[in-house]
């Protein structure tokens, strides 16, 4: 017996929920219309379509520097960047970059020109 009323109270709770969520469905659907029509009543496209219109930002340019001989960069600039080239090359390697980095540096502020330069190691 008592579990006929339990089953009886869940039944009813069951379906109590069920009327409230078919509202709530209702509901929503009325918000969805009356959104619509505001937004034909403006002008406004739907959101389905805004993505497709509006147009992605172009991506930011960039430039990378890749020195193909940086001994041989070092020994030009330098006597010893031969004798050290071939002894520590990678010493001499991200000397090359990070002295290439500040002329770069210097040279865009000479002429006024703001920029973001970096140094990025692979």
């Amino acid at each position: 017996m008592t579990v006929m009323i339990l089953l009886a109270a869940n039944l009813l709770a069951l379906a109590g929920l069920a009327a409230w969520f078919l509202r709530l469905q209702r509901c929503a659907r009325e918000l969805r219309d009356l959104a619509q029509q505001l937004a034909e009543q403006v002008g406004a496209l739907p959101r389905d379509l805004r993505a497709e219109v509006a147009e992605p930002a172009p991506p930011t340019p960039f430039y990378t520097i890749e020195f193909l001989d940086p001994v041989g960069v070092a020994a030009h600039y330098s006597k010893l960047g031969a004798v050290f080239g071939s002894v520590t090359p990678a010493i001499v390697r991200r000397e090359v970059y990070r002295q290439a980095l500040g002329r770069i540096r210097d040279e865009l502020a000479i002429r006024g020109i703001v920029a973001d330069v970096r140094l990025h190691a692979r």
